[in-house]
């Protein structure tokens, strides 16, 4: 069942930044359960909200920016080597625990599954449209790059405050997924640095092997757009 797949899936991984899991049965019972730890803050949509309720804006510092990739993706990089593919990567499934420095936990396993598995029918979308890839919207088999994907709507998100293909219209979202280029984010934040951008807008490529190839590689530019020394412009 899906709730016996979340529970085994974070026994599995462990990391810092993907929420713990603290007991789960060691035998069937009546009733299934597990316990989770329990986190203090906020997820990162309400975070964004909070910051716009204070008159800040929906977008986070370029250092936090950063600092929240290289977080998510060193969890994600645990999730993809434990062989499991989140294809729910949302600000609504991120915990923000703390807020600065930011320390942020990736939540909700429940429509993850096995890499190169195939749990839903054919035809069936898994995923919310405005974070899914396109190959989930086609059927394609998945690989981590789906998450790689949706994690780059994420922080195109996190670093402007928009989405790039914001519609109220789900058929309209799921059209721009699968055939429009995203804005450059510099045309909404001008002090953005051309690596940071460049970083996001190739997790944001259509096709999976324009990607980076994992999110050890996401990571790792992240590391690198920061030892650079080009986010004191948009701290």
């Amino acid at each position: 069942t899906p709730f016996e797949r979340e529970w085994r899936i974070l026994r599995a991984v462990g990391h810092p930044h993907v929420v713990t899991l603290l007991d789960w049965p060691r035998e069937q019972g009546p009733i299934p359960f597990f316990v989770m730890e329990l986190l203090a803050g906020r997820t990162l949509d309400h975070w964004l909200d909070h910051l716009a309720g204070r008159g800040e804006g929906r977008e986070v510092s370029l250092v936090a920016g950063v600092t929240i990739l290289k977080q998510l993706a060193s969890g994600l990089s645990a999730v993809h080597e434990a062989g499991i593919i989140h294809r729910d990567i949302k600000p609504e499934n991120i915990f923000v625990c703390a807020e600065d420095p930011p320390s942020v936990k990736l939540l909700d396993f429940g429509l993850a599954r096995v890499a190169e598995s195939q749990i839903t029918g054919t035809g069936v979308l898994v995923g919310t449209p405005s974070y899914v890839a396109p190959e989930q919207i086609t059927g394609d088999l998945l690989d981590a790059r789906a998450d790689v994907y949706a994690l780059g709507l994420v922080m195109y998100r996190l670093l402007t405050g928009h989405h790039p293909f914001a519609s109220d219209d789900q058929v309209v979202t799921l059209g721009h997924q699968l055939l429009s280029p995203p804005p450059p984010l510099s045309w909404l934040r001008e002090e953005i640095p051309p690596s940071l951008e460049a970083l996001i807008l190739g997790m944001l490529r259509k096709k999976p092997d324009d990607r980076p190839r994992s999110m050890l590689e996401v990571e790792l530019a992240a590391a690198d757009v920061e030892l650079a020394g080009e986010l004191t412009r948009g701290a």
